[in-house]
């Protein structure tokens, strides 16, 4: 069921986080299972991470972003962190 998820385009830490999973078990199950994920590469492109800075600056929590987009919270906070800092 997990792989079905992620083929129809769920986040691997909304996956995890249904069946009570870390992220990395998740991905180790995935890998062996041969599914795709994009563990290591970049998951927002430009124009959502424009449109995440507008959101964000606009009151949304890294969690509600984090939904939105189907990233991890940690994508988020990289993605803001990595802006501000340019």
């Amino acid at each position: 069921m997990a792989a079905a998820l992620r083929r129809a385009g769920f986040g691997v830490a909304p996956i995890a986080e249904l069946f009570a999973i870390s992220p990395r078990t998740l991905h180790a199950v995935f890998k062996r299972e041969g599914v795709e994920t994009t563990r290591g590469r970049r998951r927002l492109t430009v124009e959502q991470e424009c449109e995440l800075l507008d959101l964000w600056r606009g009151g949304w929590t890294h969690a509600k972003l984090a939904e939105h987009f189907g990233v991890a919270r940690e994508t988020v906070a990289l993605a803001i962190q990595g802006t501000l800092r340019a």
